[in-house]
């Protein structure tokens, strides 16, 4: 017991506890339906015997189990020291009355303040630390000993009450969904695909896989046997035949990148062109009353950016002979406008920005009826608020397919945002999918047979393992910052928490709060990264400057570099101008290039001076060894600010180097990887992450 001069806080919560009812379920069930929130608390308690049992309104309602029993059985010597039991109310509710099996619970550790370290010591000597309590009562205040607290900071951590459950439920989750991904390689047997006609190159074993892959998902009575399984297991109805709707068909490529997406889809549109031109010809069998739009045999392709416009091309040229494919651009201001210029390509490309801007006036791009949609790096439409998810989402084609090697960005929400896009039966919506793949989910992480038989049906996705590549080697190099660096560091930081208290004490919205905490980790990366170059920039103002910060909308975003990274984003979301490529996002910033331009200009002016990066010189260092080994290397920065200073540093070595950006044309990048490739004085290519990964 507390005498009355001490204060009870709670310590945290021990998880992977497990209980066994005693027979008093329903007792259970009415302490879950009497909780004011999302968990109910039971008392622990220890018998005579050593055993710890949970208990409400005086009643004994479960046992613990040994190994939780064993870890509190070291706090019993000190005073003050109690425990509860935590159940999701979810846990209880959907359990029935009558079961006797085990449940998942968590245990929270209340006691005096004086005994917190105490009561850490001791947990550590039988391998127990405290987490996160996934619930508490508001007047509780909450320290946890096996935390690591700064000088100055606040030792209360309320606000962290919740994350530790749900970051064990994300990482649980996140490793079964990283399962069903690695699990769908398999591609059913089809036919040979036979001599096409126009194809110049020799597909491999898995490229064809994926063709075959294509259209087996563009075959009806195929994919209606798919649709079928899965209404046994959702038991959402699949439309028949006899329904007369329109049957979705394609699917999702998610191959990590080097296998050959759009090599695939564009063998698919070879193979399919004579069913292609059959519908332009005759379209759907549906009343000719229906028919609203003008049919195209073409194939509208989706990209971000216009880097990846000129990738489609150059693997058209590269892969087809001479007009085989024939492909037009829609794009820029002086793209097409008519519908008959729509119906002669087998192709069309345009980008996520043209097309929003085209839905925004029911333009060319809506009034056809296309063979088929494909949108490359489709996980740019995962917001499906956005205008983008919106304008793919209103195109008229039944033969949908989204390309990324990346479906899954942040969130489960994410792959439902496709799902949206692809309509595929049963799950022919976005609420759909939420509500029969998602939500089962969500309620029990082990529930994710539809989610897995979703994906198996209409996913497919190879790895590296395809390609054969050698095996590779992970070297991390440990440094540490200089004293200058770390003065400079250690001010960003103090700054960071100055701010984030005053919000916090200002009542400030979280929102505000969380995009300063984002930047000041922005900012100690980059100093990490580029050292006291990093703190000359930013004493001319870069990272601050009214005129380049500003709100806009989180929509904003780079056509020409496609910068999506989180980091990028989060700045595209305040400034006028792309961090990776420099370019202006917005029509009234007020000339940022130049501005920014001249900037750069002056950090690597400064290269030659007494400025600082333990970082960026431990690297020149290796890639000098490198060179005069005669060894080549490729160094990827998010930041083009760190090429810039790299590239002036190599020059004062004289080590030779080429570099690939934003602002790089797609001729010029496959030029200088064709010199990276082949000149034997060039041993040192600089690119940023995300031009890296187009193509």
């Amino acid at each position: 017991m507390l005498n009355e001069f001490e204060t009870e806080i709670c310590y945290g919560a021990l998880f992977d506890a497990w209980a066994k009812p005693c027979g008093n379920w329903n007792l259970i069930r009415h302490a879950a339906t009497q909780a004011t929130d999302l968990f109910s608390t039971f008392s622990l308690t220890e018998n005579a015997k050593g055993i710890f049992s949970m208990s409400f309104e005086h009643t004994q309602v479960a046992m613990l189990d040994v190994q939780m029993t064993s870890k509190l059985v070291v706090l019993r010597q000190i005073s003050g020291v109690r425990c509860e039991a935590v159940v999701p109310n979810r846990t209880i509710l959907k359990r029935k009355a009558k079961s006797s099996s085990p449940f998942q619970i968590s245990v929270n550790i209340f006691g005096p303040r004086e005994a917190a370290d105490e009561v850490s010591e001791a947990l550590a000597k039988v391998n127990a630390f405290l987490q996160h309590p996934q619930t508490l009562n508001v007047d509780v205040e909450y320290h946890n000993p096996d935390m690591l607290i700064f000088p100055g900071q606040k030792t209360a951590m309320n606000d962290l009450i919740g994350t530790s459950q749900l970051l064990l439920e994300e990482s649980k989750l996140s490793r079964d969904v990283r399962g069903i991904l690695e699990s769908l390689g398999q591609v059913a047997e089809g036919d040979e695909l036979g001599y096409l006609e126009g194809l110049v190159s020799t597909l491999t074993q898995h490229q064809q896989q994926g063709v075959h892959f294509v259209i087996q998902r563009e075959d009806e009575l195929f994919c209606r046997g798919l649709s079928a399984h899965i209404s046994q297991i959702t038991g959402v109805d699949s439309p028949t035949q006899a329904d007369g709707i329109l049957f979705g068909l394609g699917g999702l490529i998610a191959d990590v990148m080097g296998i050959g997406k759009t090599l695939t889809i564009l063998t698919s549109i070879l193979h399919s062109a004579n069913k292609a031109q059959d519908f332009s010809y005759f379209g759907h069998p549906v009343p000719e009353s229906e028919m609203k739009h003008s049919l195209t045999k073409a194939t509208l392709v989706v990209v971000p950016s216009v880097q990846l416009m000129e990738n489609w091309e150059s693997e058209i040229l590269r892969h087809f002979s001479m007009h085989t494919l024939r492909h037009i651009r829609f794009h820029g201001p002086n793209r097409l406008q008519t519908v008959e210029a729509l119906t002669a390509p087998d192709i069309v490309i345009t980008t996520y920005a043209t097309l929003a801007a085209d839905h925004d006036s029911r333009g060319l791009l809506y009034r056809m009826e296309w063979y088929r949609v494909v949108l490359d790096e489709a996980h740019h439409i995962r917001n499906s608020t956005s205008k983008q998810w919106k304008a793919v989402a209103n195109l008229r084609s039944i033969r949908r397919w989204c390309l990324s090697g990346t479906p899954i960005q942040n969130k489960m929400e994410d792959l439902a945002s496709l799902a949206g896009f692809l309509q595929l039966p049963p799950l022919s919506s976005k609420d759909s999918f939420e509500k029969h793949v998602l939500r089962p989910l969500s309620e029990s992480s082990t529930n994710s047979k539809p989610l897995r038989e979703y994906m198996e049906a209409y996913c497919l996705r190879r790895s590296e393992s395809c390609l054969s590549l050698p095996a590779s080697r992970e070297e991390v190099v440990p440094l540490y910052l200089s004293p200058p660096e770390r003065e400079v560091y250690d001010g960003v930081l103090e700054n960071a928490r100055r701010q984030i208290d005053d919000m916090v004490s200002s009542s400030k919205h979280a929102g505000v709060r969380c995009s300063k905490l984002f930047t000041a980790l922005l900012r100690m990366r980059m100093i990490c990264n580029t050292g006291t170059y990093e703190s000359t920039q930013d004493s001319r103002g870069i990272l601050t400057s009214q005129s380049l910060l500003k709100p806009n909308s989180l929509q904003s975003l780079c056509e020409r570099c496609s910068a999506t990274d989180g980091d990028t984003l989060m700045l595209l979301s305040t400034c006028e101008v792309c961090p990776d490529c420099m370019r202006p996002l917005h029509q009234r910033s007020p000339s940022p290039v130049s501005s920014l331009a001249s900037c750069l200009e002056n950090v690597a002016v400064s290269a030659n001076g007494r400025e600082l990066s333990t970082k960026l010189e431990a690297v020149v260092g290796r890639l000098v060894s490198a060179s005069h080994s005669r060894n080549k290397a490729i160094v990827f920065s998010y930041w083009k600010t760190t090429l810039h200073i790299l590239a002036r540093l190599l020059r004062a070595s004289g080590v030779v180097y080429l570099q690939v950006d934003g602002e790089t044309s797609f001729v010029d990048r496959s030029n200088r990887l064709r010199a990276f490739k082949e000149e034997s004085k060039a041993y040192v290519l600089l690119m940023t992450v995300e031009t890296g990964a187009v193509g």
